[in-house]
């Protein structure tokens, strides 16, 4: 059953696990299989081995920024929905570059030799 917003207009919203294997090299992912277009979305990403990680918003806009803690365990802000320093000089980072029919795309940026997975 649809959630409802406060003007009765039905809202949608589908939780789905996804990874990212940090040695990848950048460039455009889909995401599908959520059965319908979003409008917003929230991502929560880690890595487990090194504890970092990353809470990314994204708005129908597509402006976006995130809250994300570095290997080091500092704190910080950023303008991606997902950003995961793995090290110094090795990371993994995405904007979100459409909402699509049945999901979204990011296109994933690779910085020096991240290594792991991101869940």
């Amino acid at each position: 059953m649809p959630i409802s917003n406060p003007l009765g207009a039905p809202l949608q919203s589908q939780g789905k696990a996804e990874t990212r294997v940090l040695t990848v090299a950048s460039g455009d992912v889909a995401y599908t299989g959520y059965g319908f277009r979003p409008t917003a979305l929230l991502i929560f990403a880690a890595d487990t081995a090194t504890g970092a990680a990353s809470w990314g918003v994204a708005s129908s806009d597509k402006t976006y920024g995130l809250t994300r803690q570095l290997f080091d365990d500092n704190m910080s802000h950023g303008t991606f929905i997902v950003y995961l320093a793995i090290s110094s000089g090795n990371s993994q980072s995405a904007i979100l570059k459409s909402f699509d029919a049945d999901g979204f795309t990011l296109t994933w940026s690779k910085t020096g030799t991240p290594s792991g997975t991101a869940y």
